[in-house]
């Protein structure tokens, strides 16, 4: 009898025991599932804030005020784990991709720009 209950203490522990390593895997996997999200983020973070320093240099013959810019992201600021968990994800993708759209739709005349403000500054150099 006392054999019976320690049998079935003994199997509903197993049970339990099971039970904790499947949800222990589950937050592993979870886990290493958003280690490889953060990885490709930064990644991206990376290659996007090189592109975004290789245009700011493009633009330093035509615009001074742009290159300062530039240095302002250089030192990107990284954002704290808590800081983080107050982004909505979604959103921000969305925003993303609006931008991303808005900019393959615009064609700027580069050279114009570059033309006016070499005006502009012979203007007020006059003035």
């Amino acid at each position: 009898e006392e054999l019976k209950a320690i049998h079935a203490q003994f199997e509903e522990f197993n049970k339990s025991v099971a039970h904790i390593r499947a949800l222990q895997l589950d937050i592993e996997h979870q886990l290493e599932e958003y280690q490889r999200v953060i990885r490709d983020n930064q990644k991206k973070g990376d290659h996007w804030h090189s592109k975004l320093v290789e245009l700011f240099k493009q633009q330093k013959n035509s615009d001074t005020d742009l290159l300062d810019e530039a240095d302002e992201f250089e030192a990107l600021r990284e954002f704290s784990s808590e800081e983080l968990s107050h982004f909505n994800r979604e959103q921000i993708d969305h925003d993303v991709t609006a931008l991303e759209e808005s900019i393959k739709q615009m064609k700027p005349n580069m050279g114009a720009i570059a033309e006016y403000r070499r005006k502009e500054a012979e203007y007020f150099a006059r003035g």
